[in-house]
């Protein structure tokens, strides 16, 4: 009788010590994009976010970061970050350039004594 006491308290310790009654299911580790990685492609939208309006050239370059980045990136977020990033730059604007500045001597004419009115060396009178 005792061993059969014996066996049902140790199999019963086994039972509940690898149930895991109390705690939750293992779960597999969720893949993580390298800190290297997401830390570039952050600074990359945060540059988007920094230029609304004309930020396409921004929004290429995130687009750009996360293809060369691609084999670093777990599969499960290759898809929805490439095509986030599509969307974003079909989304924004080219910036216009801004206008070209007037060279030096353009815009403004300084009036200079003594060309062309007549009041000069060579005379201006007429006389011969």
């Amino acid at each position: 009788m005792r061993w059969r006491s014996a066996w049902l308290v140790a199999s019963s310790a086994a039972v509940l010590g690898g149930c895991g009654s109390s705690a939750e299911p293992p779960t597999k580790a969720v893949p993580r994009i390298p800190a290297a990685v997401a830390q570039q492609l952050e600074a990359d939208a945060q540059a988007v976010a920094a230029q609304p309006g004309c930020s396409r050239n921004a929004a290429t370059k995130l687009l750009n970061d996360v293809i060369a980045n691609l084999d670093k990136i777990p599969t499960r977020y290759q898809e929805p970050l490439t095509s986030a990033a599509n969307d974003l730059v079909s989304r924004t604007t080219v910036c216009a350039p801004p206008p070209p500045q007037p060279e030096r001597g353009e815009g403004k004419k300084k009036h200079r004594k003594g060309h062309g009115h007549g009041h000069g060396k060579h005379g201006g009178d007429g006389e011969d």
